[in-house]
């Protein structure tokens, strides 16, 4: 049912049906590698807290994988060049991650409590998530070529969370399960199990998608990276990649410790710290379409710019209490936030270039990125473990940086259609207005944007 309404929504109308069908695919395809988030990626720093690694291992277990996999991006042409489609290069790449999940239950088994094995392992499974991420960014960038990148993309992700949400709750809830009766390791032989067959399923749904003929020269080599630096940034083009490596510096200087500050300082049971995560899930599945919606009629640059803002605070709101119903609320307010951020950021990357620049670009921007979150989250993760740096303090310099950010580059970031104006203020208030006028799901029939759009304006 939900599949037919996907059909026949009217986002689809001037769609080939080769196409229809795998942009429809794709949606399996983020359903599925949701799970595997959910039942796998979610409980990769609650394993390793369980295996005892310090602070400063955790960031580098989070950090060090995603640098890695920006290297490994500017190697794109390389492996396009050898295995000749986007395609064939994505399944291996998903099979080697898929794989890398069994290996998790293997370290325990073996009892294998070493930080080089483990992080090895992370670096396979988000690195190689991270080298996907151009070639696949590519490939989407032709298939949605004739579609609202806006609508598509907001719906992919928002059921793409709505997966997420519905796994996260039974994974957490069975791991505390299995903790109170003492089979903690086989609870997470399980679980990384289902994760891997879950990659495995969007597997399948990569296989059975169209790839439209590939540009010559699509993908990169080193030499073609160093080379391509100047047409990725010479331009206004720019302003917003930086904005993003800078403001992620932010963001990752604390991610990788709020999982530790929940389960170790806290001493919140694996259910409770899913439950603190699925509700940004939530917030993500309630205020995705409001996002999108907003994004059609005014732009992609001032949602960026006020989703940055409100991020800014969410750390800060982590150190007035350590309630557990109080951090439950903050995390529905960071679902909200997170929605306008994620989607606005990928709608700008996405439009500033061409099809032939994405990868270049993608690969250019998860490198910066990479970089700057390995040593963003090393040197915080180092300082928390001298004990130079508290959970608090971590938080502060998070906003701090975060706001940095917004301060010195969000003014530089450039709209390329003209769109109606509006303030911040009015901007947020229409995300709520628009939500709490929409379904409840936005996932329906041909006159789904048209009816969307007059409720929203009623």
């Amino acid at each position: 049912m939900v599949l037919k309404k996907i059909h026949n929504s009217a986002m689809f109308k001037n769609v080939a049906p080769v196409y229809r069908r795998s942009l429809i695919f794709s949606i399996g395809d983020a359903f599925t590698f949701s799970m595997m988030m959910a039942f796998g990626e979610s409980f990769i720093v609650p394993l390793a807290l369980y295996l005892g690694f310090s602070g400063a291992e955790i960031g580098i277990i989070t950090g060090l994988p995603i640098f890695c996999g920006a290297v490994l991006q500017v190697f794109s042409g390389v492996f396009l060049n050898f295995f000749k489609t986007r395609k064939r290069v994505l399944l291996i790449m998903i099979f080697i991650q898929a794989s890398s999940m069994l290996m998790f239950p293997l370290i325990l088994v073996l009892k294998l409590k070493s930080v080089i094995i483990f992080t090895s392992l992370a670096v396979v499974y988000w690195g190689f998530s991270l080298a996907m991420s151009p070639i696949w960014a590519s490939w989407m960038n032709d298939l949605t070529k004739n579609i609202s990148k806006g609508v598509y993309f907001s719906r992919r992700v928002q059921i793409s969370n709505f997966a997420l949400f519905i796994s996260m709750i039974p994974a957490g809830f069975f791991l505390k399960y299995m903790d109170l009766n003492n089979h903690i390791v086989a609870g997470f032989c399980t679980l990384f199990i289902i994760a891997s067959l879950s990659r495995f399923g969007s597997w399948i749904f990569i296989f059975m998608k169209h790839e439209p003929v590939m540009e010559h020269g699509t993908g990169t080599d080193p030499v073609q990276f160093i080379k391509g630096a100047s047409a990725v940034f010479k331009s206004s083009k720019a302003n917003v990649l930086f904005f993003l490596v800078f403001f992620n510096f932010g963001v990752f200087a604390a991610a990788p410790f709020f999982a530790p500050y929940m389960l170790n300082k806290l001493n919140f049971g694996y259910e409770k710290y899913i439950i603190i995560q699925s509700l940004a899930i939530i917030g993500k599945l309630i205020f995705l379409p409001a996002w999108g919606f907003i994004m059609e009629h005014y732009g992609t640059r001032k949602p960026l710019i006020l989703s940055s803002v409100l991020a800014i605070l969410l750390p800060v709101l982590w150190i007035f209490s350590s309630n557990f119903w109080y951090l439950c609320a903050i995390n529905i307010l960071t679902g909200l936030v997170w929605a306008g951020f994620e989607l606005s950021s990928l709608n700008m990357l996405m439009n500033n270039y061409s099809s032939k620049e994405t990868l270049l670009a993608w690969s250019w921007y998860n490198t910066l990125n990479g970089f700057g979150q390995v040593t963003s989250s090393g040197i915080s993760g180092r300082l928390q473990t001298a004990g130079i740096f508290n959970y608090n303090i971590v938080f502060l310099v998070s906003s701090g940086i975060r706001m940095l950010a917004v301060l010195l580059l969000a003014k530089k970031i450039m709209e390329y259609r003209v769109y109606p104006k509006i303030k911040y203020y009015q901007l947020f208030l229409r995300v709520i207005s628009v939500r709490s006028n929409m379904r409840p799901v936005v996932i329906a029939d041909d006159n789904s944007d048209e009816s969307s759009e007059n409720e929203a304006s009623a």
